[in-house]
């Protein structure tokens, strides 16, 4: 098949963790490159030995970095989708899906500025970057919520370091999620970042009888910028239950 190839992402991410490596310890990022080189080998002379991590994407792990690739073989060749920090939330093994591709490349360059928050010290800078992400209505938004608001925020602002540095969820298949049996409706806002509406999307597919429910005039924190329709919805919901 010859030697795999990388989707655009997963290059990215190989050449931004070499970088990271190299910031931490001189050296330290050709170590890793090295690494990568021979786990791609391994995976060029046995495709099949990779552990299944979802559908039909495989998953080898790197010796003493806490990484993984993730590929995907084709009838002729072989896909890197990801170059997978096993330290941070799995969210690019859908990387291979086309829709997925600028959602997640919208999630990653919104995701720098905050990281780089964090990595300061400043977490009230970072809690505000990533309320104005979330919410999808422009940069500053944060600082025209009501007072209240933006004090509950700014209370849990600690909170926003310890999600970045938390390892990673278990992974959530299809095949897990099709083994829901109670009745479920996924809550979604009608503005809401396509990020969050995309997930919305895939989980309703992989659920039987599932619905998705959309709450108009809404982004993702919906319950309180309409909390009217969200209520009427929820209450619906569970009046056929």
């Amino acid at each position: 098949m010859g030697r795999p190839e990388f989707h655009r992402l997963a290059d990215r991410e190989l050449n931004e963790a070499a970088q990271y490596f190299d910031l931490e310890n001189p050296g330290l990022g050709s170590s890793f490159l090295k690494e990568v080189d021979r786990c791609l080998r391994s995976i060029e002379d046995h495709p099949e030995a990779g552990v299944i991590f979802r559908g039909s994407v495989r998953r080898r792990l790197l010796r003493r970095f806490p990484y993984a690739l993730l590929y995907k073989i084709r009838p002729s060749s072989i896909r890197i989708l990801a170059v997978m920090n096993l330290k941070r939330r799995p969210t690019y093994w859908v990387a291979d899906i086309p829709e997925a591709k600028p959602v997640l490349d919208d999630r990653g360059k919104a995701f720098a500025p905050i990281v780089a928050a964090v990595k300061a010290g400043d977490a009230v800078q970072a809690t505000k970057l990533f309320f104005d992400w979330v919410n999808n209505q422009g940069a500053g938004v944060f600082d025209k919520q009501p007072e209240d608001a933006r004090q509950m925020f700014l209370d849990n602002a600690r909170t926003v370091p310890l999600l970045l540095a938390a390892p990673p969820p278990p992974a959530i298949s299809c095949t897990t999620l099709s083994g829901v049996k109670a009745p479920t409706s996924v809550v979604g806002g009608e503005q809401t970042r396509r990020y969050f509406s995309l997930i919305n999307e895939v989980v309703v597919r992989c659920i039987p009888g599932s619905r998705l429910i959309i709450i108009p005039k809404a982004t993702h924190p919906m319950s309180y910028q309409n909390p009217a329709a969200f209520n009427e919805a929820i209450l619906q919901f569970l009046a056929q239950w």
